[in-house]
């Protein structure tokens, strides 16, 4: 996720705005993938998942997050214990 749209996303889920967060979160998503910025491609799904949880999409979140883990697995990201850990804790 670039600096600027990472700071959209945050002023939109402070301000309420899931829908606005969701789309930018889908946005740099397409981006980091098409780059093959698999680190902050993770990264942005760990996050996008904690915005779907909020808003109550639970199912979706957890697929974002079952995305994180596999890219963090593979990159050995050092947020993969946590995320691992989650899932346990969540039950997922």
């Amino acid at each position: 996720m670039t600096r600027q749209s990472a700071r959209r996303d945050g002023s939109a889920k402070r301000l309420g705005r899931f829908d606005e967060a969701v789309e930018q979160l889908r946005r740099a998503l397409t981006v980091l993938r098409a780059t093959g910025n698999h680190w902050v491609e993770g990264e942005t799904l760990d996050h996008f998942g904690e915005v779907l949880l909020v808003e109550g999409r639970t199912e979706e979140a957890r697929a974002r997050w079952r995305q994180a883990l596999k890219i963090f697995e593979e990159i050995d990201h050092p947020d993969t214990a946590r995320l691992k850990s989650d899932f346990v804790l969540t039950g997922t």
